[in-house]
């Protein structure tokens, strides 16, 4: 690698030069470290062992790489990837998107030699193609060495098993919130075929646009939110469209929300000192972890009905195994 001496020195051409020079560095890299796990899987396959040695529970050779690799010490991948600074797990796919390219995949492989194709985009069709037979495997080859569509080589090459892969995915639809929550916001997250998602988006976009007519006075992303909880309460959503049918203009920032939400209890665990009647800095709302008093306030305060419940606590112990821990007990 040439050395032009430090970056903070370099300008102009020069700064760009030796980002060529770095670059083509590491493709090199790349495409010899394929290389180089490729070797020592050869280093370290059936030679290796003598049946004549073989005791129970000794080492085996195993097969990473897909149909039509060698077989490969068991134990091989770890010792590579501790030179590599990576788990054992990636050093067998290391060795195993290595031996897929050269066994598999040559003409692609070809071309990476070359520098021509990218060691990563080798590798993502390596493991892609990974449970085909060899022969499916060539006829991907064929298609992708040239920069064509992997996944379309793939259902091509085995259609039988792209469409049984088809059918497993459309049995996993849902439609349910997220996990994560913070900050007072949650997601829902729907997955579901094409039809459906894509009626979803032109439904929600629909009536986004109707609220902007009419007057809506958020955002994009705030009208397409309101437009999902309109979708949720359908005789609202049908008035709001009549309502632009029939070409009013009226302020629809004063569509009231509360009649789209159904009666849902909300538990708020909020600490307020007895002495001064002040709420703390953190409150607290069951499933959805900790928020501010000020946005209990703004988001609850004009649209829910609140049952106080006051907890005793007359000998001033309350535990501190769970939300804030008092100040006395700091």
């Amino acid at each position: 690698m040439a050395d032009l001496g430090p970056l903070e020195d370099l300008s102009g051409s020069d700064l760009l030069a030796e980002v060529a020079v770095l670059h083509r560095a590491r493709e090199e890299a790349g495409v010899r470290i394929l290389r180089g796990a490729a070797e020592f899987a050869f280093a370290n396959g059936p030679e290796r062992f003598d049946p004549r040695l073989r005791i129970d529970g000794d080492e085996r050779l195993v097969r990473v790489g897909g149909e039509g690799t060698p077989e490969v010490a068991e134990f091989g991948p770890a010792e590579l990837a501790v030179r590599l600074q990576r788990s054992p797990y990636a050093g067998r796919l290391l060795i195993a998107d290595a031996l897929d390219l050269q066994f598999r995949l040559p003409r692609l492989w070809e071309r990476v030699e070359r520098l021509e194709v990218r060691e990563s985009y080798a590798r993502m069709v390596a493991r892609k193609t990974r449970a085909l037979t060899r022969e499916q495997a060539g006829c991907v080859d064929r298609r992708v060495h040239a920069y064509a569509d992997v996944d379309a080589a793939i259902r091509a090459a085995d259609r039988a098993a792209a469409r049984a892969r088809e059918e497993e995915a459309g049995r996993r639809q849902f439609a349910k919130p997220t996990r994560e929550s913070a900050d007072g916001m949650h997601g829902f997250y729907v997955r579901a075929g094409i039809a459906v998602i894509t009626r979803l988006e032109a439904t929600v976009a629909r009536l986004a646009a109707v609220l902007g007519d009419l007057g809506h006075q958020g955002n994009e992303d705030e009208r397409r939110v309101l437009a999902v909880l309109l979708m949720a309460h359908p005789a609202e959503a049908v008035q709001v469209l009549a309502r632009h049918a029939r070409g009013r203009r009226d302020d629809a920032d004063a569509l009231d929300t509360s009649k789209l939400l159904p009666t849902v209890w909300l538990f708020v665990h909020l600490a307020v000192d007895p002495r001064s009647g002040r709420t703390g800095d953190v409150a607290r709302v069951e499933s959805h972890g900790p928020l501010t008093p000020d946005w209990i306030r703004s988001q609850l305060g004009d649209r829910a009905r609140f049952k106080i419940t006051p907890v005793l606590d007359p000998l001033g112990q309350a535990p501190v195994d769970a939300y804030e821990i008092p100040d006395r007990h700091r």
